[in-house]
């Protein structure tokens, strides 16, 4: 009997957490579409449209989408890269050997281009630039413009989305950029020319998800206050606002181990590290309003390590987050009023759901 209240208890929490965020939105990576089959993509984007059918009351409406890229590139491991066999265990060959740098995966987008009137918005990333250098103001020139010619492409694809935005696909870490006024500069720099050039082909709201990955409290109170003036004048010095939904680090921080361990030994913390951060970039948002909005990304996933190292293509892998970990600090985040906003990533937030459907939650 007390293990049966226990349990209860459990799953009460983890419905409760799930089902109040109502609010979030979900990032997308296109080259998902071919790398699972047509039956396992349309049953993600059908438990959204039934959310969205059923209203903001439930508990799996989806705000909002952000597809992180679009296009292929050459180095970067994370990809798509442009070399268009399918990865291993894809579920669908693409048909060709290589496409050129930058090349947009049309056929992807043209399978989940149809979802896109579920949403408020739909977020647009462009692609991982290559030896994209941001201390280097000439790389940061060249980032702008292969960003923006992916851009473009995409327009001439398709013209009238109407409930579009820009995302900005390069990440950081804005803890770190905000360490010194040089790294702040470097990336005013980028962030200025990005914005701009995307701005040019049609004005359009703008994210940006960049992470945190030092814990909060391994600052000095002097440097906490060196980070927040030198974000102030990196946003200061932006052409145009832009959003800013942090990467919350809870699921880049946390490694799994089979048969089922989830190890948060070194784990950032809603409390002790969310929370502050979150604080801190308000602060900065209030002292300068090109940063528009601060919003949580929470990330849905664990990683599994390869003998220490961390990645996708290297034996090392993403896994869905446990369910009671993400309701938990869904709450946390609820009682603390920290507007969540873009999660990583749509997969994990549909088995973090039908997780729930197949042990407790109905009807749904």
């Amino acid at each position: 009997e007390t293990f049966v209240s226990m349990r209860i208890s459990v799953l009460s929490v983890l419905l409760a957490g799930l089902a109040c965020a109502n609010a979030l939105g979900l990032f997308f990576r296109t080259s998902w579409a071919h790398e699972v089959s047509d039956e396992t993509l349309t049953a993600w984007f059908s438990l959204i449209a039934q959310g969205r059918a059923e209203g903001p009351g439930s508990p799996y409406y989806v705000e909002f989408l952000a597809l992180q890229n679009i296009a292929c590139n050459q180095l970067d491991p994370i990809g798509p890269p442009c070399n268009a066999s399918a990865p291993t265990r894809s579920k669908q060959a693409l048909g060709n050997s290589s496409l050129p740098y930058g090349t947009i995966w049309e056929a992807d987008l043209a399978k989940i281009a149809k979802y896109f009137p579920l949403f408020d918005r739909v977020y647009v990333g462009t692609l991982w630039v290559d030896d994209w250098n941001p201390w280097d103001n000439a790389s940061n020139t060249q980032a702008a413009a292969m960003q923006a010619s992916v851009a473009q492409r995409f327009l001439q694809l398709y013209p009238s989305v109407p409930n579009m935005g820009w995302y900005v696909t390069e990440e950081g870490s804005i803890n770190q950029v905000g360490e010194t006024l040089t790294s702040s500069l470097a990336f005013a720099d980028f962030l200025g020319k990005t914005t701009a050039a995307l701005q040019a082909l049609r004005t359009l709201p703008t994210l940006w998800s960049p992470a945190v990955t030092t814990p909060f409290g391994s600052y000095t109170p002097r440097m906490i206050t060196t980070i927040e003036d030198n974000l102030v004048k990196l946003f200061d010095r932006l052409p145009f606002p832009i959003k800013l939904h942090f990467q919350d680090f809870l699921g880049q921080s946390v490694t799994f181990r089979f048969p089922f361990f989830y190890n948060y030994s070194a784990a950032f913390t809603c409390e002790a590290d969310t929370v502050p951060y979150y604080q801190l970039l308000q602060r900065v948002a209030t002292r300068a309003p090109r940063l528009e909005e601060v919003k949580v990304n929470m990330e849905m996933f664990a990683e599994r390590l390869n003998n220490g190292e961390h990645g996708e293509n290297n034996g090392a892998n993403i896994i869905n987050a446990s369910p009671s970990e993400i309701a938990l600090r869904k709450a946390c985040y609820d009682s603390h009023s920290l507007a969540v906003g873009a999660c990583w990533a749509l997969p994990h937030w549909y088995y973090l759901w039908t997780y729930a459907n197949a042990t407790v939650y109905q009807p749904y």
